[in-house]
């Protein structure tokens, strides 16, 4: 899998892991089609990834797959976050708290996300 930063659900992010590696080994590329039925039984499970990303306007939280079409859950532009990284990370632990079992939060290649999570 890609490294990302967890920001919320680690315990729901780990235990996809473990499925999918279950489902597609453990290699860097998977066979595009098994991969895409696995993401498809985990939506149908619920199973939802979202993603802090930065974007012109600063940082939003948005889904992580093209099964939610990468639809944006909370963003600066129009005003519900201020654009900040702990903004986003608020708005993400909230996200995922209204489903915990089955919602996770990460984020990938941030550096300042990369230098918080490392203290």
């Amino acid at each position: 899998m890609t490294d990302r930063t967890i920001i919320a659900g680690h315990d729901v992010f780990e235990a996809q892991r473990a499925r999918k590696i279950a489902a597609l080994g453990d290699k860097p590329l998977y066979d595009s089609e098994a991969l895409c039925r696995f993401q498809q039984t985990e939506a149908r499970h619920c199973i939802v990834e979202a993603e802090i990303v930065k974007s012109f306007y600063g940082y939003t939280l948005r889904y992580a797959s093209g099964l939610q079409n990468w639809g944006l859950i909370a963003g600066c532009r129009n005003g519900e976050l201020d654009g900040s990284y702990e903004d986003a990370v608020q708005a993400a632990q909230d996200w995922q708290s209204a489903d915990p079992e089955r919602r996770y939060v990460t984020a990938m290649g941030i550096p300042e996300i990369a230098a918080v999570a490392a203290e």
